[in-house]
């Protein structure tokens, strides 16, 4: 902690107030979340949070299961944290939602990328399980934080699992632009001072894939434009489409849905996939390797010992036009379903609201039968189409069931309480295990 303080506070000499302020964390700010811990003992607030008493819902309806794969390194991650916490800070502590929530993730960027070749930059790794998975996975992994009891834990938690495969950029003098190149499953840690003052537009090390977790619409407004347009800048510079992966947008007391996703259609992005709270953006310019009409073109599949990939390569995609007519026909087609499903009136109006902001429709799995099984799956592309595919695929797999997750956890800690104070507090507060 000593260090990151020092260096920030070195830094701030040097910064503009524009760029001080963009870098608040203003949402924490607005509830009196604490963002910073003045002493090293505080940390262990970071090792489980923003998804307290979450974990069933996103087990059972998010995830639907384990996989056997995925409990491994479920179990992998809690054993090393169970360790670490104890060791640390004499208050063991094992993770639950925010462990869960970031294999949600992991099964999205399974199906479109693959870790031979795939570079990802996560904005805010909160507790900084994904970026553990996917290193351990075999990813090149950079990461950015401005909160700093978050971004400290991820460099405990990361050291201890990855050694010299981490790259902390918060206690050298290296900059972005002096990274050439990252070895398969290792980490850059970039502080915040670094990722917004050091023209990261030539970053020599391309990204294939940049990822934000809950925190879109939670960022200030300038904040959320220099991620937009920098991200615009490092994925359109290949001749093969990369994409934007937004799970979850996280808290909107800064800015709507709605207002995220103009957002990036005015920093030139469009959205080609959606999937439940995730959606997928690419820069315009791959706009006609995403063409709705050209599903025998689909890039070919490669399969790993988990699960299957989906490749994006445009060289065997032929270009053609996407009509903006063919979807209000399909809305209007599909209008009838959707007014009589529940809560259809509200998904109607957010269908026309999102058209006329200039995002993307999305219509699926509206027309079912009397038992409710869809009739005709409409996709506004082969990539959302395969992504549903994959994604019901993994959901046929044998699965872990919470109650053999439980039991692994219970006999990790030893039989004690699983629960955090702060699940506690929510438990009683809001009465409901499920307060979100």
């Amino acid at each position: 902690m000593h260090t990151y303080n020092e260096e920030e506070n070195k830094a701030l000499s040097s910064l503009g107030n524009r760029i001080i302020e963009a870098n608040c964390p203003v949402t924490f700010q607005l509830s009196g979340y604490p963002s910073s811990v003045s002493s090293n003992d505080q940390l262990w607030r970071y090792v489980d949070a923003m998804h307290e008493l979450g974990e069933e819902k996103c087990f059972e309806k998010e995830l639907k299961g384990l996989t056997d794969k995925e409990f491994s390194l479920f179990k992998k991650i809690s054993e090393v944290v169970f360790q670490l916490t104890k060791n640390l800070y004499c208050k063991p502590i094992i993770p639950k939602g925010a462990l869960l929530r970031a294999f949600v993730a992991l099964r999205y960027i399974r199906c479109i990328a693959d870790p031979k070749d795939t570079t990802i930059l996560e904005i805010g790794p909160g507790s900084g399980y994904l970026g553990a998975l996917l290193a351990i996975e075999g990813y090149r992994y950079i990461a950015t934080d401005i909160a700093q009891g978050f971004y400290i834990h991820q460099n405990i938690l990361w050291s201890h699992l990855f050694g010299d495969r981490l790259l902390e950029l918060a206690s050298i003098k290296m900059s972005m632009n002096d990274i050439d190149e990252l070895d398969s499953g290792s980490i850059l840690h970039v502080p915040w001072w670094k990722y917004s003052s050091e023209c990261p537009e030539r970053f020599g090390v391309p990204v294939d894939l940049v990822v934000s977790n809950h925190a879109m619409c939670e960022m200030h407004r300038s904040a959320f434009g220099y991620n937009l347009n920098i991200a615009h800048h490092w994925l359109s510079r290949s001749e093969t489409p990369k994409i934007f992966l937004v799970e979850g947008a996280g808290a909107d007391r800064i800015r709507k849905y709605d207002e995220m996703c103009y957002g990036f259609e005015k920093a030139d992005f469009m959205s080609v996939a959606k999937h439940s709270t995730t959606e997928f953006f690419t820069p315009k310019r791959y706009a006609d390797n995403f063409c709705k009409d050209d599903q025998t073109n689909n890039p070919s599949t490669a399969t790993n010992d988990m699960y299957s990939q989906t490749n994006i390569n445009p060289s065997s995609l032929k270009p053609t036009s996407k009509s903006k007519f063919a979807e209000i026909i399909r809305l209007l087609k599909n209008s009838k379903a959707t007014l009589s499903a529940d809560g259809g009136g509200k998904d109607f109006l957010t269908k026309v609201h999102s058209y006329l902001l200039g995002t993307t429709i999305h219509i699926e799995k509206e027309q079912t039968n009397k038992d409710g099984i869809p009739q005709n799956e409409l996709f506004q592309n082969w990539f959302e189409e395969n992504i549903h595919k994959e994604l019901r695929g993994i959901e046929n797999h044998k699965k872990i069931s919470f109650e053999e997750m439980r039991d692994f956890q219970y006999k990790l800690i030893g039989g004690n309480d699983i629960y955090t104070e702060d699940e506690k507090f929510l438990r009683f507060a809001y009465g409901t295990k499920d307060w979100s």
